[in-house]
């Protein structure tokens, strides 16, 4: 005769509507703080790389066509390889070139500590 199996009640998982609701909203918050971002660089980016308002505008559009193409591919790549995998993943790429950039334009001893030297 074999014991009786006892599960442990784990707590509730918060509702589905709840988990997707919060997404959603956190991606329509920051869709303005990104527009805006833009926006105030927008002047900046003109004057230093003394480029011409279209030409700035093409490079804005660009951006916003990587980000509409980027969005719903990691998606998929979060489905496939779950988010954790993914939000990893696309942290150490994007870190790794990060490193690079601060690493290639270190000013001091202290700024070049923090990327990595080539």
């Amino acid at each position: 005769m074999t014991a009786p199996m006892t599960t442990r009640s784990a707590t509730p998982a918060e509702p589905l509507p709840w988990r997707l609701g919060r997404a959603v909203m956190a991606g329509t918050l920051l869709n303005p703080l990104n527009s805006s971002m833009i926006a105030v660089a927008l002047l900046s980016l003109r004057a230093d790389f003394r480029v011409s308002t279209v030409t700035v505008t093409w490079l804005i559009s660009g951006f916003y066509l990587a980000a509409a193409i980027g969005m719903p591919l990691m998606g998929r790549l979060a489905d496939l390889f779950g988010p954790r995998h993914s939000f990893s993943i696309g942290l150490l790429l994007v870190g790794h070139r990060l490193c690079d950039v601060v690493g290639l334009h270190a000013l001091s001893l202290s700024s070049a500590c923090c990327g990595k030297p080539r």
